[in-house]
This record gives structure tokens, C-alpha cells and sequence, in this order.
């Protein structure tokens, strides 16, 4: 049945660079009241448009037949030879930007004129910022973000104005090429001198790097799982089965700490903005989230700890799960 996949567009932010740097100012100055549910985060101002499904064309855009590269991720195996080498020795994978090309097949409605649709279509997308493309089935929802890589190409053989139709071609880029589903959340409260445990699986095709926030508490010494997970990429499988990374003692000025344990990110950062990172001493996490590890109904308890705290922390995990398709592979 058609309606068992819906895809949708949800256009770039539309806010300015200037309303964007007043929203940020704005959260931090009522961050206690966004988190304490009583108001809302100011983010990003999007517009949709379905394209295929249930209710496709609501905008007067359409998704026109054969699209290019949004199915599996491009990737490519890397293989090493000597000088005398017969054949050659595997050497890994490499994940290449997403190229994408989309038809937008684009009309007349009720409401507003071809030529009222396509501009609208068009402000969806930008050169600089991205779109999201949402791919929905019984049994996942995921998002594709992906901008203009080129001039959209435009060839009508007659009027649009007059046909009140045109076909629009998207050749778009993601630099990441992975499709995501909505974050993973767990929250606890860990005791002074106690351990927590957080309950985490992965059931992606891909490596997950799980993120923290953590509450300020003057003088708390959080400790974070980096498990192994059997991976012996850096020599020490064994000896990393179960390694805790201790994080810098907290100062007042620190505010919220958050924790990115991807290997490309800056792992560690206060709200405050203390340079907490030079506090870790060199220390980093290594390690992610192997693909299918664990699940909804066993999953990995990782244990967290926190010391010389003066009361109860709050603390936030997040998967951020990602897949090379945008369905199926769970």
C-alpha cells in the first residue's frame, strides 16, 4: 500500500543568522524553565511538504520517479599491496559523502498557483544550510540531511505558466550520509558515592557514540563508561572491558557539562565556557557502541558514578542512532 511509506521534506531554517543568535540567548537565559517543561525551547523554523504517502502533494510538490542515492550509503573497501605482494591485504572501509538527485514534479492546487508552489519549494533549500528528508514506515522514521550541491535544473518543454506544471531536479549533497531516527533518552539520579546503571543498546547497522549531560554540582567527580565492547583497536581489548573515564572535579563556573565521546568531536564541554577539556589531561573516550549490541529486552547495563558531590546529580544519556538505510536493517 502506498501509505505504508511516507517521505517528506522539512525545509532548511528559515530564521537569520541575528534571530538565531537571539533564540540561543534566549534558551540560555530560561534553560530551568525549558527543562522544568514550562516553556518551550526557541529552534529552528521549518516548513514540510509531503511528496509520496498519505496526503503527498498537500504543497503542490510531488516526488518524481527514479530517485538517485538515497538507499544504501556510499561506501568503498580499501585494499593495500606491497611491491611484491600477490593480490592485495584488506585495509577497511571508506564512507563517502551522500550524492543525491530528487525530481520534484510540481502543480497547481485549489490554493495557490504552480508558480506560488514552486517558489515555495524552492525556498526550502539552501547552498549553506540543511533540509531534512523524512522516510516514514510501519516500523521507523528516519532523516536524511542533505543541502544543494548544484543549480536545481529547470527544462519545461512548454509554459509552466500555462500548464500549470514543471519538474524540478534536485542535485543535492549530505555530508553525512547516515539516515537518523529521533535521539535515545535516559535520565537518572545518581547519589553521592554511588553507582547508576544505564540501560543502552544499539540496534543499527552502524557504531553509536553515546553523548551525556551532566548537572553542575562544585566539587562532583563524574566517572563514565568507555567500554571496550571487544574491540581491540587500540591493543587493549581485555584490559578495557570495562574502563571508567573520570572526568575533571566541577567548578561552580563550568554550568552544564556535556560529554560527546565521538572520537571527531570535542568531547568534553561546559555551558560555562571553561576550557574543562585542558582538565581531562589527554584523557579521551575510544570507544563506540558497536552495531547490534544488546536489545530493548536485554540491554547493556554501563555504570556511572559520581563522587564529592553535596546532594543528588542529574544526569542525561543520549544515543544518537544511525543507519545506512533509510529502512529496514534493525
Amino acid at each position: 500500500m502506498e501509505s505504508d511509506l511516507c517521505i517528506e521534506l522539512e525545509s532548511c531554517d528559515k530564521r537569520s543568522d541575528l534571530e538565531i543568535m537571539h533564540d540561543e540567548k534566549w534558551n540560555g537565559e530560561h534553560e530551568a524553565d525549558i527543562i522544568a517543561g514550562t516553556v518551550k525551547a526557541r529552534g529552528p523554523r521549518t516548513e514540510w511538504f509531503t511528496l509520496h504517502g498519505e496526503n503527498a502533494g498537500n504543497r503542490g510538490v510531488y516526488l518524481g520517479q527514479n530517485p538517485e542515492g538515497i538507499f544504501d550509503e556510499p561506501t568503498e573497501s580499501i585494499w593495500n599491496s606491497h611491491a611484491y605482494q600477490i593480490g592485495a591485504s584488506w585495509g577497511g572501509i571508506r564512507v563517502h559523502k551522500r550524492d543525491v538527485i530528487l525530481g520534484a514534479e510540481i502543480i497547481g492546487t485549489d490554493n495557490a498557483p504552480w508558480q506560488d508552489n514552486d517558489s515555495e519549494w524552492r525556498k526550502a533549500w539552501s547552498y549553506e544550510k540543511d533540509s531534512r528528508l523524512w522516510v516514514t514506515t510501519p516500523h521507523s522514521r528516519r532523516y536524511l540531511e542533505l543541502r544543494l550541491s548544484e543549480t536545481p535544473k529547470f527544462t519545461p518543454d512548454i509554459s509552466p505558466f500555462t500548464s500549470q506544471y514543471g519538474k524540478l531536479v534536485m542535485t543535492c549533497v549530505a555530508g553525512n550520509p547516515r539516515w537518523y531516527e529521533q535521539d535515545y533518552t535516559y535520565e537518572l539520579i545518581v547519589r553521592d558515592g554511588e553507582v547508576a546503571y544505564v540501560p543502552v543498546w544499539n540496534p543499527t547497522d552502524t557504531r553509536v557514540w553515546l553523548k551525556w549531560v551532566l548537572q553542575n554540582r562544585p566539587g562532583a567527580i563524574y566517572s563514565l563508561p568507555d567500554f571496550s565492547f571487544g574491540s581491540n583497536r587500540f591493543g587493549a581489548a581485555a584490559l578495557h572491558e570495562r574502563r571508567m573515564v573520570p572526568l575533571p572535579k566541577l567548578v561552580a563556573a563550568d554550568g552544564i557539562v556535556r560529554v560527546d565521546t565521538d572520537e571527531d568531536a570535542e568531547q568534553v564541554t561546559a555551558d560555562g565556557g571553561t576550557q574543562i577539556w585542558m582538565r581531562m589531561f589527554g584523557c579521551s573516550f575510544l570507544y563506540p557502541i558497536p552495531p547490534y549490541t544488546g536489545t530493548e529486552k536485554d540491554p547493556v547495563q554501563l555504570p556511572v558514578a559520581v563522587k564529592g558531590a553535596d546532594g543528588e546529580c542529574e544526569i542525561q544519556a543520549r544515543l544518537q542512532r544511525s543507519w545506512s538505510r533509510p529502512w529496514g536493517l534493525q
